[in-house]
């Protein structure tokens, strides 16, 4: 099956799709046709002139044998439409009640290039599909060159390497969020072993506050006074130093919470400042440890001391109780010292860095962060839980101790020797919780180990990955330079083009009028033979008819007399023969006398009929010169047909040079196509002439289409000419022939 499609007007097709196979009662058509339409605006109604094309379906591509039916659909009514919009058309003439489903679409149009696709499915049992899409008046883009080829591979190559460069900036920003999660993790991890640390030491200084506590009351027969001021002042010792322990967790969980919201807010801008200053105060950290340890050791000794030296006066007592708080207050403002200035850093540098140059960068990382600060709360959260979990084993911890120092208090009135089984119990419970401590210790030293290899990893990583991003860089910029001169080579390309497309549509427009003056004088030519040639078939038609008739006539005559002659001949050898038997008979002589007179009658009637043939032998010796005379024109008309043959032969080879011409000139246009769509920007004022040269061209190749069909009419009228020739020697052969045959009975 088949599909042609041509405009009415023409006549005739101008485009076909090609030949598939009917299966399963449809006929599917892959492959697109493109067709060039020009559509006229009318300037009065401000629509589309109506542009009717015809759809003939035809099972062998032919428009005269095998044909299905035909359809017509007006292409002006979809000239607006730029999608795609299908059409059910009912095919005239058919038998089979056939439909054809088109698909219409304007792809470009308003003076670019453009081009139309076809594609569908056809079948004769009723059901058939196609789809078409035809464009507004530019020439189709048939090729591509090599140029745009490799303009678009050097696009494709900047592109990939445009993701490489985004991928490898991803990776690096990744490394570094790792990176400062995995700091933030070891500083959690050090603050907590620090309060871990911390709660230790307070359990150790609680157990030795009840061990002390035990001396004054071995003591109490010999000094019961001063030893119940004394428990009433390590009481109070004890509950001023819990509160100042409540105090420092509420501000450590304070200034924790003040870290998250800094670290929540501030991160951002402080990455980079967080990693020099991890750098720069890796060691700081061991000596704030060391000197908090220190302090803390010294305040555990002064109260051991205090606790030891319940004997001492009220006023040391004093001196030493200010000595602690001074000493705790310089270790709060010590904590609090590098909180204060990571907080001034950030504010500097907050006034440093513009916010407006780092919007769009905090947008991207703003997601990126929020995910790491849900990971940060689930692992707050399981700190939390921990904590909670320690806190609760430090209350029942407490609320045990508290129980047994009142037991201890109701009990070492009564019974002394309790107090060192409940001691020796204390004392276990605190190893087991010492050697618990210890074991999370080293659990979270090996954590921290893993950590510093893993930011190890990461920044060797990051390393590579900014190296790989400086040879990206490197080679963007060498290909960048590399398109910028093949642009200039382009531009000049370009130019030159521009004048030789000038020079080569000047000379084609000379050839086409040249031509139009010859397809003038050869139509004229033409008409004059045509007339001549009418004539002179019409005389010899009529002079051929009536030698026609006179040969038939005269041919059944000589049959006549040839039948007769022989007749006669029988008759004589049967005389003969009854001579031999009647010689004896006279009768028999007397009556072949009678018989021999009459003879001679017939001889002498011979002898006339022989005389009126060789009259006859004469008019059609006469005939015969007639005929040949009229031989002689169809020889001088050949003579004029060979003639016009060589002026054909001469017109269709340059009418070839001007298709090879034109097919040069197309190319020339399709890479001048390619390059305006590059350099469009560029060149503004040559497109506007190439525009202009290419409507030149559409019509230069208009007038030679009509050149084409009118050489086809002469060449139909040619072949035509030759076959009557032809066939009126065959028959003036066949009538030499038949006078031949004639002749020859009568020499005999």
């Amino acid at each position: 099956m088949m599909v042609s499609l041509g405009p009415v007007d023409a006549g005739r097709p101008t485009a076909r799709s090609e030949k598939v196979a009917v299966i399963g009662g449809t006929c599917n058509w892959v492959n697109p046709v493109y067709e060039t339409v020009k559509l006229v605006r009318n300037p009065t109604t401000g629509k589309m002139d109506d542009k009717v094309y015809r759809f003939l379906l035809s099972a062998t591509g032919s428009s005269k044998a095998g044909v299905l039916g035909d359809a017509t659909v007006n292409l002006a009514d979809f000239a607006e439409v730029f999608t795609a919009a299908s059409v059910s058309l009912p095919l005239k003439a058919s038998n089979t009640a056939t439909i054809l489903r088109i698909t219409i679409q304007r792809i470009q149009g308003d003076g670019k290039a453009s081009s139309g696709d076809w594609s569908g499915t056809s079948a004769p049992d009723g059901n058939a599909d196609a789809s078409t899409r035809s464009s507004g008046d530019v020439v189709l883009n048939e090729t591509s060159c090599d140029s745009e080829d490799s303009l678009e591979k050097l696009r494709y190559d900047i592109i990939m390497l445009t993701r490489k460069v985004e991928l490898s900036d991803l990776e690096l920003q990744i490394l570094r969020k790792q990176i400062i999660k995995e700091c933030k993790r070891g500083e959690d991890l050090s603050r907590e072993l620090s309060s871990l640390k911390e709660e230790r030491d307070a359990l150790k200084r609680e157990c030795e506050a009840l061990k002390l506590s035990e001396k004054p009351i071995k003591f109490e027969g010999n000094i019961p006074t001063g030893s119940q001021h004394d428990g009433d002042d390590l009481h109070s010792l004890l509950e001023k130093t819990k509160q100042e322990l409540d105090h420092e967790k509420n501000l450590n969980v304070h200034l924790r919470l003040q870290l998250k919201m800094t670290q929540g807010s501030e991160l951002i801008l402080a990455v980079k400042d967080l990693d020099t200053l991890l750098e720069q105060r890796n060691g700081e950290p061991l000596c704030m440890k060391c000197s908090k340890m220190y302090l803390k050791t010294e305040t555990s000794d002064e109260l051991e001391a205090m606790k030891m030296g319940n004997g001492l006066p009220q006023p040391k007592k004093h001196e030493c109780e200010k000595k602690l708080h001074k000493k705790v207050a310089q270790n709060d403002t010590e904590e609090q010292y590098p909180l204060d200035e990571l907080v001034n850093i950030h504010d500097d540098m907050k006034v440093a860095y513009s916010l407006e140059n780092k919007i769009i960068d905090l947008n991207n990382e703003v997601e990126f962060y929020m995910k790491d600060h849900e990971d940060l709360e689930m692992q707050m959260e399981q700190l939390a839980l921990d904590y909670e979990i320690l806190k609760q084993e430090n209350h029942d911890i407490t609320t045990k101790l508290e129980q047994i120092q009142l037991r201890e208090q109701l009990r070492m009135q009564y019974e002394c020797s309790a107090h060192v089984a409940i001691i020796s119990d204390l004392e276990s419970h605190v190893e087991c919780l010492e050697k618990e401590l210890h074991k999370q210790a080293e659990s979270f030293e090996a954590d921290i180990a893993t950590i510093t290899d893993a930011k190890v990893e990461q920044e060797k990583r990051a390393i590579v990955a900014e190296e790989a991003l400086r040879e990206a860089k490197w080679s963007n910029s060498k290909i960048v330079k590399r398109l910028q001169e093949e642009f200039r080579s382009l531009s000049a390309h370009m130019s030159s083009t521009f004048q030789a497309n000038e020079k080569i549509v000047k000379h084609v427009l000379k050839e086409t009028a040249e031509l139009r003056s010859e397809k003038s004088n050869l139509e004229d030519l033409l008409e004059k033979t045509k007339k001549d040639m009418v004539s002179v078939q019409e005389q010899f038609r009529m002079k051929f008819k009536q030698l026609v008739g006179l040969l038939y006539f005269k041919s059944k005559e000589a049959d006549r007399l040839l039948l007769e002659l022989k007749d006669t001949r029988r008759k004589l050898e049967n005389y003969r023969m009854s001579e031999v038997a009647s010689q004896k008979n006279f009768v028999e002589e007397k009556q072949r006398k009678t018989e021999m007179e009459k003879l001679e009658l017939e001889k002498s009637l011979l002898a006339e009929q022989n005389k009126e043939k060789e009259e006859l032998l004469v008019e059609m010796d006469l005939s015969r010169s007639a005929t040949e005379v009229s031989e002689i024109s169809p020889q001088d008309k050949n003579l004029e047909i060979d003639t016009l043959k060589k002026e054909i032969a001469v017109l269709r080879k340059e009418v070839n040079i001007a298709l090879e011409e034109n097919n040069e000139l197309r190319n020339i246009k399709d890479e001048k196509d390619t390059t305006i769509s590059v350099l469009k920007s560029e060149v503004a004022n040559p497109g506007v002439q190439y525009s202009n040269l290419k409507h030149t061209l559409y019509e230069n190749e208009l007038e030679k289409q009509d050149l084409r069909r009118s050489l086809s009419n002469l060449k139909g009228g040619l072949l035509e000419g030759q076959l009557t020739t032809s066939s009126d020697e065959k028959n003036g052969d066949n009538h030499t022939a038949s006078i031949s045959n004639v002749r020859e009975p009568t020499r005999y």
